[in-house]
């Protein structure tokens, strides 16, 4: 999908080029609030009824100052309270007229944790690469609507994604604002469908499903290849250093050994710190922190489960090892008697390990209490298939072995489909494209790709003779 994001800069009604991008949108993000006193707040209401009477889906933000996060919140809700349930929300995070920006970087926390306890919605975060790593506390439990500008031109032509892009710590975006210029108006692609779009508006429910072991691994998997070399290792340092209260009251620097905190990271980004009994940075005071939880594992010999938290005594090489533990990680799967972990600092990156089960190295385990893992129908329709599709192309689901258990049971039907693309002749995707295989518009664009071009001139030969 399509849309653009307006504000009172913007004009009303939309006028030109602006006027006509808003016809060819499918959303409209419409600026509510600022601060505490935005005088331009009347402005919102015609702009987001007439969205609304278009049948566009629609949404509301608001705009950070940085002063109380409490008030800024309760000031957005009071003004968008008659579109909750209808509109999603956001929270624009950027440096102009934001007193808290690389200053309080938790800040944005609060106010969607306000919004969030007053509403039940979650707010979607607005920002740039440099407002990702100051609200790394929210990475995954927010959606990201994530801003981004390879080219500036008045064009729905969406770009390539740079290779110079990221948004780790969340594992992808569902908005991104791709072009701010030639024009007032911003354009945005969402790869959601209008039924997630609505999910999101929606206050969710009260029913907490829990946090698995699967949720955990997908959040250290999100961080492999942050390294101390490069400088990444700080979004970790920093958000460990953001939860409260710090462990034994102590702030992590940067030079300082990291795999406790990565361990610690993925149990705050899950909100899940509970099922370990506490953050830590010392490895041996975490190993006292399981044992009061009632989830330390003594014996090194077991055989452990995906999810299971593993540490490890260098100085010894034998079972039982019951010396001062080193080193700390995640275990990503068992087979074969071969472990793979997710480690933080392995070598001053987040990178994967293999060992033998039993190893003499292991120190013991803690089995946190993960909820179960839900099987769920397999939905074969083709449009979530195609959305699954652009998911992938787009690096959502990464490649080889991870993209296969990411897609799980839709592996074998995505991958079908980006292997016909690179296979098969531009008359026979032409033919598939007028069969509808493809979908249209953007999701047809982004799976044909460089080939859109010369199989789009087939389907016209095809059919007009």
């Amino acid at each position: 999908m399509r849309g653009i994001d307006i504000s009172h800069y913007d004009g009303w009604p939309l006028k030109t080029d602006s006027a006509k991008a808003y016809n060819d949108s499918d959303f409209i993000i419409v600026k509510a609030t600022q601060g505490t006193s935005y005088k331009y707040v009347d402005y919102f209401k015609p702009a987001i009824d007439k969205a609304l009477a278009d049948n566009k889906l629609v949404g509301a933000y608001h705009y950070a100052t940085g002063e109380d996060a409490i008030k800024e919140a309760d000031y957005f809700i009071s003004v968008v309270k008659p579109y909750i349930g209808k509109a999603i929300l956001a929270l624009d995070w950027e440096a102009l007229q934001n007193k808290a920006w690389k200053k309080d970087y938790s800040w944005a926390k609060r106010f969607v944790d306000r919004v969030k306890a007053k509403t039940n919605i979650i707010c979607f975060l607005y920002t740039n690469m440099d407002g990702i790593q100051q609200c790394k506390n929210l990475a995954n439990k927010v959606p990201l609507w994530f801003a981004g500008y390879p080219k500036n031109d008045n064009s729905w032509s969406i770009p390539k994604w740079p290779s110079y892009y990221s948004t780790k710590p969340w594992s992808h975006y569902e908005i991104w604002q791709f072009t701010s210029g030639n024009e007032k108006v911003d354009r945005n692609i969402s790869n959601m469908t209008p039924a997630d779009w609505n999910t999101f508006a929606k206050a969710i429910t009260t029913t907490k499903k829990g946090v698995t072991a699967q949720d955990i691994i997908d959040i250290m998997i999100s961080w492999l290849g942050l390294s101390r070399k490069t400088g990444t290792h700080k979004i970790l340092i920093d958000l460990y250093n953001s939860y409260t209260p710090l462990a034994q009251g102590y702030k992590v620097s940067y030079t300082d050994s990291w795999c406790a905190v990565t361990v610690s990271d993925a149990f705050i980004t899950a909100n899940a710190v509970d099922l370990i009994g506490g953050t830590e940075c010392s490895v041996q005071r975490f190993i006292d922190i399981f044992k009061k939880k009632g989830i330390w594992q003594e014996d090194g010999n077991v055989t452990p489960k995906k999810g299971w938290i593993i540490t490890f005594n260098w100085d010894d090489n034998t079972q039982p090892n019951d010396g001062w533990a080193d080193h700390i990680g995640i275990v990503e799967k068992v087979e074969n008697d071969v472990i793979t972990t997710i480690e933080g600092n392995y070598n001053s990156v987040v990178a994967r390990r293999t060992l033998k089960i039993g190893d003499g190295r292991i120190r013991g385990y803690a089995i946190p209490k993960y909820a179960e893992e839900q099987t769920v129908e397999k939905d074969t329709s083709q449009d979530y298939l195609l959305r699954l599709t652009v998911d992938t192309l787009q690096g959502k689901y990464g490649t080889g072995e991870d993209r296969k258990r990411k897609l799980g049971a839709y592996y074998t039907d995505v991958q079908a489909i980006i292997n016909r693309v690179a296979k098969a002749s531009d008359t026979e995707l032409a033919k598939d494209v007028i069969a509808g295989k493809y979908g249209n518009g953007d999701t047809r664009k982004i799976i044909l790709g460089d080939r859109y071009a010369a199989v789009q001139k087939k389907v016209n030969e095809l059919v007009n003779g």
